[in-house]
């Protein structure tokens, strides 16, 4: 424990260090899991997969929604909370929006290796019919 709190120290965190270290770990793996998921809904849906823009799928929503409360907290904290931020916590808070994508990313690539068979199978299912019916719903 006294590891942790010169760890967080050391960043110069002095105010809530415990749920400073909760949300970054809470926000990496649910874009981590997110990543996952993504993949494994697409391959066992069954249906076959239509390519869709980047800001319609739902990782990426789960991305958006989730860097925007971690940036809204770190304005909160160190408008609130502290008195300003100091070059450590800046590459702190930095390493942590940058890492999220990157785990979701990393996560996504993992399943999609695990079911590429299956999720190739679907997308080449796909005739021009059904991208039609797909563009006209939207």
């Amino acid at each position: 424990m006294k590891g942790f709190m010169e760890f967080m120290e050391s960043f110069g965190f002095r105010e809530g260090p415990f749920i400073i270290a909760i949300l970054c770990i809470m926000m990496l793996l649910v874009n981590f899991t997110g990543g996952i998921f993504s993949n494994i809904i697409l391959a066992l849906r069954g249906r076959p997969i239509v390519e869709r823009p980047l800001v319609k799928r739902t990782s990426f929503h789960l991305f958006a929604g989730c860097e925007f409360f971690f940036i809204s907290y770190i304005v909160y904290y160190h408008t609130f909370l502290t008195s300003g931020m100091v070059l450590a916590q800046a590459i702190f808070w930095n390493f942590f929006v940058m890492a999220a994508p990157l785990l979701a990313m990393f996560g996504a690539q993992i399943t999609y290796l695990g079911f590429k068979k299956k999720i190739d199978k679907l997308k080449s299912g796909v005739d021009e019919d059904e991208e039609e019916e797909y563009e006209e719903e939207e």
